[in-house]
């Protein structure tokens, strides 16, 4: 077995999806260096992300640190999503064992997700100012959220996904601290809403 150095990712997005451009990737690593392209044709609309930076050691090595995550946030074009649509996707993942040399590509799964409520567009990861008494956290999370309400208010917390689904939630009295189980959800970018406006978003690693 060896060590992966790069890995490019070729994404085959639904055709269903218009995007504009703009495309932002995270990763379950800050230290990874990124770059995205994207190819916008008829019935093809493909995200190409080359990761770079990388020590992936083997599975049978170090199980833990041979997993890894990208989780693609897009600038669609308006209205090109309803309720009830589905958003398929299949990759194709390439890894490079020396530097620019890749091997034959592990092609994933086509994955399907129906697209819930569109609650909104946030970019901010912040906690807004009117809900500074109200504490979420850690960030990144891995197994639970930890919910500390220093105020006499109380409030409604849900967990959303990126596709808006409601995954968790939990109502938290004042002057209260409590944590909330997130061991079921796979790892990613995740939206926290107290009493149905943004809170914050948190980023599930594991």
């Amino acid at each position: 077995d060896r060590s992966v150095l790069a890995v490019k990712i070729v994404d085959e997005f639904d055709s269903d999806v218009t995007i504009k451009g703009k495309v932002n990737t995270i990763t379950g690593s800050p230290d990874i260096n990124v770059v995205n392209e994207w190819e916008i044709a008829n019935n093809s609309h493909k995200v190409i992300t080359t990761l770079t930076g990388l020590n992936l050691t083997p599975s049978g090595e170090d199980d833990a640190n041979s997993n890894g995550f990208v989780e693609y946030h897009l600038d669609l074009l308006q209205n090109s999503l309803s309720k009830g649509m589905d958003i398929c996707n299949t990759a194709k993942i390439y890894f490079s064992f020396s530097d620019g040399t890749f091997d034959e590509a592990m092609i994933t799964n086509t994955v399907c997700s129906e697209v819930a409520d569109i609650l909104g567009i946030i970019n901010n990861t912040q906690t807004p100012y009117y809900l500074n008494d109200l504490n979420i956290g850690p960030n990144p999370i891995s197994n639970f959220i930890t919910l500390e309400n220093n105020s006499n208010k109380k409030y409604h917390i849900a967990v959303v996904n990126a596709l808006g689904q409601e995954l968790n939630s939990i109502d938290l009295n004042g002057y209260s601290k409590t944590v909330l189980d997130v061991k079921n959800l796979n790892t990613g970018l995740y939206t926290i809403y107290v009493d149905g406006i943004f809170a914050k978003k948190l980023v599930l690693t594991r």
